[in-house]
């Protein structure tokens, strides 16, 4: 109950700070540009998608209070800073390419330098609090490697905004990225891990680079708005201005009615469904070999190997499963694990419900699994949970949550056997929250299983 209602506290303040974000920060400050830039204007916070690699240089002096802004004179003609040379940057490359142990590197007498100076560094006010935070960025590194991307931040935290809190770059005149001076450990990470593309948080825009920036910051727009944007072009073509005015205006009511409607979802009405999929332990099908992967069924303490090679199970997941029945199932490529999910029975909570489920002792539970980008398409998930259900009593019953829409999951559970029995629901009204399940007979399969 405690934990229920601890999440059910950081709900509602991850929206309170969301909607503070919207009123105070974001709509005047995007007001005002789109009043003198018009509807293109940059937004405050906005996300834009760049090439770490591209990065070579810093500035500071603009904080997140700037961004958005069209800033131009002399902050670009003052002196930038070459990225190598900033200490964490330096630090956080020698760790994560060369392997040197953070204590060989400078970065521990820069931040306790600081400390002695105000008493800060970091946002934190000791050198064990440093230490552990090194602690938690290498674990990040390992989960950006394993998931071969970074997380936007309303991935990280529902009451994220746009992407407030991100790696800040400002667009130089010649639209080439440049740090702003928040970010350092990720930024550093994504260029040792050889990422292609991260989020940022926009920083602020040099006018020469106000007509352009969008098209190369931008690509990851929906396609429909960047199809809109190039009927625009093409009327404007056509038909010169007195012909692309209406289709400009359309644009801005398709950017308004977005807004209203992330709006509507975060703050009025949202529903989560996911659909239970089951089957007994002794009608579970076998797919393919798993292309001689050893895969194993780990109990407490074994399963412990796994602890910070999956990152959809964290400590506090497996604190909970050492207090009730559970097991790990893994496929293992020598020492390497490919993949992994837990089976468990007992209290389990579900992110994406923002609830808690019930697992009866007859039924096995499957959630946290995670296979690992290079053995993805080779159905292990499937094999590993066909190997769980030969241990288990025939009656026993296996079971999962799925999106409706995740037709690659459904597909492969529909092949071993598992139909859909029942669905599970999440809505918000208000910031109130109402859970429901319904349950019925087993649904035929809705893909093509040869």
């Amino acid at each position: 109950m405690q934990n229920v209602r601890r999440r059910s506290f950081n709900y509602f303040r991850s929206r309170a700070a969301w909607l503070r974000a919207l009123l105070l920060q974001a709509l005047p400050r995007d007001a005002r540009g789109v009043l003198r830039y018009g509807l293109d204007a940059p937004r405050w916070c906005e996300r834009i998608w760049v090439d770490p690699s591209q990065v070579t240089e810093c500035r500071y002096g603009k904080g997140q209070e700037d961004s958005g802004a069209v800033v131009g004179g002399e902050y670009w003609d003052l002196p930038a800073f070459a990225l190598q040379e900033i200490p964490k940057i330096k630090a956080c490359t020698e760790r994560w390419r060369d392997g040197v142990p953070w204590e060989a590197t400078n970065i521990f007498d820069v931040l306790l330098a600081e400390l002695e100076a105000g008493g800060v560094a970091d946002g934190c006010r000791d050198m064990d609090q440093i230490i552990a935070r090194y602690r938690r960025l290498d674990r990040q590194c390992e989960l950006v490697k394993a998931e071969g991307r970074f997380r936007c931040r309303t991935e990280v935290w529902d009451g994220a905004f746009r992407e407030r809190g991100g790696v800040r770059i400002h667009i130089g005149p010649n639209l080439e990225p440049v740090f702003g001076g928040s970010g350092h450990h990720r930024l550093a990470m994504a260029q040792v891990l050889g990422l292609e593309v991260i989020p940022a948080e926009l920083g602020v825009v040099h006018p020469q680079a106000l007509k352009n920036w969008r098209p190369r910051y931008m690509a990851d727009r929906p396609r429909t708005r960047a199809a809109l944007r190039g009927r625009l072009r093409l009327s404007a073509n056509r038909g010169g201005q007195a012909g692309s005015w209406p289709l400009r205006i359309g644009a801005g009511w398709a950017r308004t009615a977005q807004i209203f409607r992330l709006a509507f979802r975060k703050l009025i009405f949202r529903q989560i469904m996911l659909d239970r999929y089951e089957t007994r332990a002794s009608e579970s099908a076998f797919p393919a070999e798993a292309d001689g992967l050893d895969i194993r069924v780990l109990c407490k303490p074994a399963y412990r190997i796994v602890d910070g090679m999956n990152p959809h199970a964290h400590d506090d997941d497996l604190r909970h499963f050492d207090r009730q029945q559970s097991s790990c199932v893994v496929a293992l490529d020598g020492d390497r694990i490919a993949a992994s999910t837990w089976m468990t029975q007992g209290e389990v909570f579900v992110a994406e419900l923002h609830r808690t489920v019930s697992v009866p002792p007859t039924e096995h539970f499957s959630c946290r699994s995670f296979v690992d980008p290079a053995y993805r398409g080779r159905s292990l998930l499937s094999r590993m949970i066909s190997v769980y259900a030969e241990t288990l009593p025939g009656s026993d019953v296996l079971w999962g949550l799925v999106y409706p829409w995740n037709a690659a999951s459904i597909r492969s559970l529909e092949r071993i056997g598992w139909r859909c029995t029942g669905e599970y629901r999440t809505r918000f009204v208000l910031g109130r929250k109402f859970s429901s399940e319904r349950h019925f007979s087993p649904r035929p399969p809705t893909s093509d299983l040869k």
